[in-house]
């Protein structure tokens, strides 16, 4: 989801021609397509210039337009909730801010969802070198609910771009050991953090974060981890977490 509809100040104009109430564009008075967005749609209404303003005309009608070129716009008719209908030359076709291209905005950043996984402070245990997916036990929060907490997985609904970040801790590895997070796209690795060689046997944690693209239908992600012990280790229940937010 993104903010679409475009926004210019004091764009007014007037129809250069008539136009049905099935035409899907319209020209405006010479030169006067400046005036408008020019970058992508916006919403206009289309009302009678024996009026003061759109408010007065119980007829009038938004539109959703684009500049097509120089002083035509291709438009799409009837847009909330009004009624198409033929308009003259002469008629006003005006830019203003409407209640769906506010709706939008609302829309967009409300539309943030994020996650906080963790483990409950339930271990678990992985072994050597194999690379071993994380499972997570409870939600801090979940606001979309796209976190499968079942399976480990964060499907976003939502295109966009998310910021994830995972954390884990092994607990009582061995000297100059090796551990790796990863965090997965779709089933494969995606971005990988890494303590290489540790000092001595105290819990080692890592952290491992990225911005990545989800096209809000198929795109998936998921924790993996892996140690070069020797043995099976295990990975602390009370500071490993999964979590993240939509940004963009």
């Amino acid at each position: 989801m993104a903010i679409t509809l475009k926004k210019k100040n004091f764009a007014k104009s007037t129809l250069a021609a008539d136009i049905s109430d099935i035409d899907t564009s319209l020209t405006v008075a010479t030169g006067d397509g400046v005036k408008f967005p020019s970058d992508g749609p916006f919403r206009a209404v289309l009302w009678d210039s024996s009026y003061g303003s759109p408010d007065d005309d119980p007829g009038r009608e938004i539109v959703e337009a684009t500049l097509s070129s120089g002083d035509t716009f291709t438009i799409v008719r009837a847009q909330e909730g009004t009624v198409a209908k033929a308009w003259s030359a002469g008629a006003q076709f005006t830019h203003v801010l409407t209640a769906g291209t506010l709706v939008e905005i609302e829309d967009e950043i409300t539309s943030r969802p994020a996650f906080s996984a963790h483990k409950n402070a339930t271990n678990q245990t992985i072994p050597t070198d194999i690379w071993t997916k994380l499972t997570w036990n409870a939600e801090e929060f979940d606001t979309n609910g796209d976190f499968d907490l079942v399976n480990g997985v964060f499907t976003p609904t939502v295109a966009g771009k998310y910021l994830l970040i995972a954390i884990a801790t092994l607990v009582l590895p061995v000297d100059q050991a090796i551990m790796r997070l990863c965090i997965y796209k779709n089933g494969s690795s995606h971005v990988y953090g890494v303590v290489n060689g540790f000092s001595g046997t105290s819990w080692q944690g890592t952290i491992v974060s990225c911005i990545v693209d989800a096209n809000g239908t198929t795109d998936y992600f998921e924790v993996y981890a892996k140690h070069t012990c020797g043995a099976d280790k295990d990975i602390d229940g009370a500071s490993a977490y999964f979590m993240g937010c939509r940004i963009e």
